[in-house]
């Protein structure tokens, strides 16, 4: 199946990453720490070479997006992970989800939330007293991961329906070429028949043999495939056989 170009998404993450920070502090005339700049580049030049591998290594993918994201979040202002933090880790985890079976996608799910949740650590960088993060950060996961399962799932059916569609095809050019080859040993044995008997080939006993009932099941017919002779006919009631006369001679 053709896919469009996998460097597509983390290009367009990266630039809105890189529009809502640094780009706002910018636009307001505030210029960040050279620290936070190379710390910033660091991150985002990880994701974003994450994601563009996301394909071949997703599980690798996801782990790294996360790793960093969660570094960067806790040394950056807030922020400077957001976009990279909740979109980009969706969209490795829909990659997981898309590329990996299901029991891969459960297993990723789970240890990313167990490892945020044991160590308080959040791609994005916010967070909230009421715990408003946490139930959108579970949220984000469970349609990223429901929509790589579907997408997944209607991938198989495609194949499997062009599976069976050319195995359909094949049948359907195959059968025309095995019922020529049947009709040509047909006709060869019928002149071999005919060149057994000592006469050239009959065309009408073999335009006959090939519309008999028995030839079209595939069957020969007894008259044709052993050159048997027509019986002759048994006189009628009242007709009188007489013996040959024979020839008188003279002395």
């Amino acid at each position: 199946m053709k896919r469009t170009d996998d460097r597509l998404l983390p290009l367009v993450l990266l630039g809105a990453q890189t529009a809502v920070w640094p780009g706002t502090d910018l636009i307001r005339g505030s210029v960040p720490a050279g620290s936070a700049l190379l710390v910033t580049v660091l991150v985002t030049g990880t994701v974003t070479a994450a994601l563009c591998l996301r394909r071949s290594k997703p599980v690798t993918a996801l782990v790294l997006t996360v790793a960093a994201c969660a570094l960067g979040a806790g040394s950056l202002p807030t922020g400077a992970t957001a976009v990279l933090g909740t979109a980009g880790v969706a969209l490795a985890l829909f990659t997981v989800a898309d590329e990996r079976d299901a029991f891969t996608t459960v297993l990723c799910v789970t240890a990313l939330g167990s490892w945020q949740a044991l160590y308080g650590l959040t791609p994005h960088g916010f967070s909230d007293r009421d715990g408003l993060d946490v139930v959108l950060t579970v949220a984000l996961y469970a349609t990223a991961s429901a929509a790589g399962i579907l997408v997944r799932r209607d991938r198989l059916a495609r194949r499997a329906a062009e599976q069976v569609l050319k195995r359909a095809e094949h049948e359907r050019h195959r059968l025309p070429a095995i019922e020529r080859q049947r009709w040509g040993q047909v006709g060869h044995v019928v002149l071999t028949a005919d060149g057994t008997r000592g006469g050239p080939p009959d065309p009408a006993a073999h335009a006959r043999h090939r519309l008999s009932p028995g030839c079209r099941n595939g069957r020969h017919g007894h008259s044709v495939g052993t050159g048997s002779a027509p019986t002759s006919r048994s006189p009628g009631p009242g007709v009188t056989l007489r013996p040959p006369e024979r020839a008188v001679t003279t002395s």
